[in-house]
């Protein structure tokens, strides 16, 4: 298992209770852009599945998804918590320069 944290590839920037925005951190930008059409589908798929989610958008110019999500159905904190799993599937242990591969 991957024991890096979801710090390390994105970063949380504004939340609001339903809706959170999330960046990519510089080192994760060239990872990002290497994963196959494939694996970034899958990856958006997997987001837009998880419990409670309402909406994804992802703005590639600026590295940046915001997920809105139902507050009554789940949590900001199980929101990350699900996020950091998926995005760990696609990113490789060094992602944000603290662990190798």
């Amino acid at each position: 298992m991957n024991d890096y944290s979801l710090e390390d590839i994105v970063r949380c920037v504004h939340s609001t209770r339903g809706r959170l925005r999330f960046m990519l951190v510089a080192s994760a930008i060239d990872m990002y852009k290497n994963l196959s059409a494939e694996q970034k589908e899958d990856m958006l798929e997997k987001i837009e599945n998880m419990q409670g989610i309402m909406a994804v958008r992802t703005n590639t110019i600026i590295a940046s998804i915001t997920i809105t999500y139902n507050p009554q159905v789940t949590t900001e904190a199980n929101v990350i918590s699900s996020l950091n799993s998926i995005v760990k599937e696609y990113y490789p242990k060094n992602a944000g320069g603290k662990a190798e591969k």
